[in-house]
């Protein structure tokens, strides 16, 4: 048992060290990995989403376009913005 407890204790330390605890301290860049420009664009699309309850028909064609150019076709954004607008795992789920 003693003969465990060494390799043990050195592997449990050296994964906690190389593993950085995800702790993301200094200069790491973004915890979700995504450009700031892209957070930006995802956070705009997000608030047109929200803003219209995710219903395709209360959007500006500017904003159908905007959702479209990023997310190929209108049947993926369309999806997109229900997903946006009440998402799977949101504490408080929209009642219908």
């Amino acid at each position: 048992m003693k003969k465990l407890f060494a390799p043990c204790l050195l592997l449990a330390t050296l994964g906690v060290t190389l593993s950085g605890c995800g702790c993301g301290g200094g200069n790491s860049g973004p915890q979700d990995g995504l450009k700031p420009e892209v957070n930006k664009q995802m956070s705009d699309m997000n608030d047109i989403a929200v803003r219209v309850k995710g219903d395709w028909k209360l959007m500006t064609p500017e904003e159908k376009a905007k959702f479209i150019a990023t997310f190929g076709d209108q049947k993926q954004a369309k999806n997109m913005v229900k997903l946006m607008a009440n998402p799977p795992n949101a504490k408080y789920q929209k009642k219908n």
